[in-house]
């Protein structure tokens, strides 16, 4: 009792001091406060890549830091969050963020699974990269693969003036073609490498509203007869006849040929629409200096065109100058002759003969020259009357469109497929290819060559396209098939069907229609 008096007692006289200010001012340094727990430092200790199926999250540590003292401790599932556990079983770069006595840390890592075919996985990725058909006017988004663990990626363009390597598009101007352009994808993981080629058409930009031509001339009739030569003209028709100098349009009843050799030269069963000069070439009104061609549809039905069976002179006798008898079909037979300076075919019938035009596919004409001597029965398409050259024809047929005539009794041989003859025995290839690698591609493919005025190859490659859905690609047969080419490539190719022949592969024919090989399709 008397000691709770004696505290009692000290209490009111130390409050009855500080109310007088006797203890006066106090520093406050002077005195000992408890030690305040400073806020801990988190370091994480990682590797960059983790196999997903030998991962565990103890294998990454962490080295806390309070004040003075440090400790390293293993990471554990009760640190992390609900969403960075669930990652744990995700390939790809993630960032992971947990919590350590009150203090959030957050670090990035990647998990790889290893077990798995390197090559089908880049496949299977290139398989995001779909462009689609349709031909483009704005940007183009390519796909992201940043989110694959351990894979690099990189998209190249073959005109980054027209599409940029990030997708940026500069159309080509509204005088100008659309343009094919080659977009190749490049994924790598470890040492595999996989490229994706697409090819991707961007349409010129539209013309100015007074620069448009609303008449589009369907009937080739009132082009002959009232529109005067050199004047700029928009057409439309069907494709019947393609040769490497240009393309014939039908409107029905006349035919307009349209020269074309340095351009874009559709195959038949095209609508298409061309915007050219029309000129005047020997005896024949045609389209040339070509601005534009337009595929308006594809895959149409070829009209059933009656060939006139005429003699060699009866091709003379015709009116040269009258648009009825441009494109027109015949069968007529002579004998066949090399004559002229270069030795152009000639179908010669007594004293009258016809030069086949040598811009013909040079497969119609290696045909013919195989049977020079002989005489034969063919369909000519009727061209042009050339001041110089004489009557100029076109064949654009195959070896099966020509008939020897047995001179003795004038009945047909028929041509009877052999196999001992139509096929080559079986031999090892002298030469088996080049084996290309990417660096091939960096190889211009072709330059000019200023002593001949001509274009060569180098050697060098590049990607082709091949879809059987688009007109642009197809198999001919066992050993042609028509790629969809660069368009810088396109031009230079003057056969007719601008195909690519296989090497060291003869196969039956598929073509033309009706006259099919056995075996060929």
């Amino acid at each position: 009792m008397k000691k709770f008096l004696i505290l009692i007692i000290m209490i009111l006289a130390s409050t009855a001091l500080y109310g007088c200010d006797m203890l006066g001012d106090i520093d406050t340094d002077d005195i000992d406060l408890p030690d305040q727990t400073a806020e801990p430092t988190i370091t994480i200790h990682k590797n960059e890549h983790y196999d997903i199926a030998n991962f565990n999250l103890s294998d990454i540590t962490l080295t806390v830091t309070i004040d003075d003292d440090t400790k390293t401790i293993p990471l554990s599932p009760a640190m992390l969050d609900s969403t960075s556990l669930a990652l744990l079983d995700t390939a790809g770069t993630h960032t992971l963020e947990g919590q350590y006595q009150g203090t959030n840390f957050s670090f990035q890592i990647t998990l790889v699974r290893y077990d798995f075919n390197v090559e089908a996985h880049l496949n299977s990725l290139a398989e995001r990269f779909d462009l689609g058909s349709d031909p483009i006017t704005d940007n183009l988004t390519f796909p992201s693969f940043n989110q694959e663990a351990g894979v690099t990626y990189s998209y190249s363009s073959s005109h980054p003036e027209i599409i940029s390597d990030t997708g940026v598009v500069t159309r080509p101007a509204h005088t100008e073609n659309a343009r094919d352009v080659i977009i190749t994808l490049m994924l790598q993981m470890d040492d595999i490498v996989v490229y994706k080629p697409q090819i991707v058409v961007v349409l010129p930009e539209e013309a100015p509203a007074d620069d448009i031509d609303l008449d589009i001339y369907t009937d080739f009739s009132q082009v002959f007869n009232t529109v005067p030569l050199g004047s700029e003209i928009t057409v439309k028709g069907l494709i019947t006849h393609s040769i490497p100098a240009g393309f014939y349009l039908y409107d029905g009843e006349n035919h307009l040929f349209v020269f074309n050799r340095r351009g874009m030269i559709p195959s038949p069963g095209h609508i298409v629409q061309v915007t050219a000069e029309l000129l005047e070439w020997q005896s024949m009104t045609q389209l040339s200096n070509v601005s534009s061609v337009q595929i308006v549809e594809s895959n149409q039905p070829l009209p059933t065109l009656e060939s006139t069976p005429i003699t060699v002179q009866g091709l003379h006798d015709l009116d040269h100058n009258d648009p009825a008898n441009y494109g027109k079909t015949f069968i007529v037979e002579g004998t066949l002759e090399l004559r002229g300076r270069f030795f152009n075919v000639n179908i010669v019938d007594e004293d009258y003969s016809v030069v086949v035009y040598y811009l013909s596919p040079e497969a119609s004409i290696e045909a013919l020259e195989a049977h020079v001597g002989e005489r034969v029965q063919v369909e000519v398409l009727y061209y042009a009357q050339h001041s110089t050259d004489g009557l100029l024809v076109i064949f654009n047929q195959t070896a099966l469109d020509i008939t020897v005539i047995d001179q003795d009794d004038d009945d047909e041989d028929e041509v009877i497929f052999d196999p001992e003859i139509h096929y080559m025995p079986d031999f090892e290839a002298a030469y088996d290819g080049l084996r290309l690698d990417p660096s091939w591609l960096d190889v211009t493919p072709m330059e000019y060559d200023t002593f001949t005025g001509r274009y060569r190859g180098t050697g060098g490659a590049f990607h082709v396209g091949y879809d059987p859905d688009d007109f642009r690609s197809r198999c001919i047969d066992g050993d042609t098939t028509v790629f969809h080419y660069p368009s810088e490539i396109y031009n230079l190719i003057e056969s007719n069907a601008k195909s690519t022949r296989y090497f060291n592969i003869d196969t039956p024919e598929t073509w033309p229609l009706g006259a099919e090989e056995e075996w060929g399709a």
